[in-house]
């Protein structure tokens, strides 16, 4: 497991890809929402948020060696996160938007959602803003 704080305030980390690992996302995304005076609602679904992505993503690809975080503060009162695995599959493509529960969730609990495929892999990327 690594850990990088950015100038910017971004924090980046990075646990093997398993499941039980997803507490630690949770906890640190969790974390950085209480600092923000996120309210408890809004930090419990941002909470939420990261458990179903890191689910969506860890069944695209089982053998996915690192899953990723980045929880990156912006300047309109916001979060942005992006959640992914690295793949060993470095052709894949990021993960549909379509047909999948998780884009439902996703949607009910953040201020958008979107696929997307960096250097490393799939990824799902979440906007939340406080609500209060």
């Amino acid at each position: 497991m690594s850990a990088e704080r950015t100038p910017r305030g971004t924090i980046s980390l990075s646990t093997p890809a398993r499941g039980e690992y997803v507490h630690v996302l949770r906890s640190v995304t969790a974390g950085v929402g209480a600092t923000l005076d996120f309210s408890i609602d809004d930090i419990e679904d941002l909470r939420l948020a990261v458990d179903e992505a890191c689910a969506h993503l860890l069944k695209l690809d089982s053998r996915a060696a690192v899953l990723r975080l980045i929880v990156e503060p912006g300047d309109d009162a916001g979060l942005t996160i992006t959640v992914g695995i690295t793949s060993l599959t470095p052709n894949g493509e990021a993960p549909a938007t379509d047909q999948f529960l998780t884009w439902h969730i996703l949607a009910a609990l953040t201020d958008g959602a979107e696929a997307i495929r960096d250097d490393e892999g799939p990824a799902i990327r979440f906007i939340k803003r406080k609500t209060s």
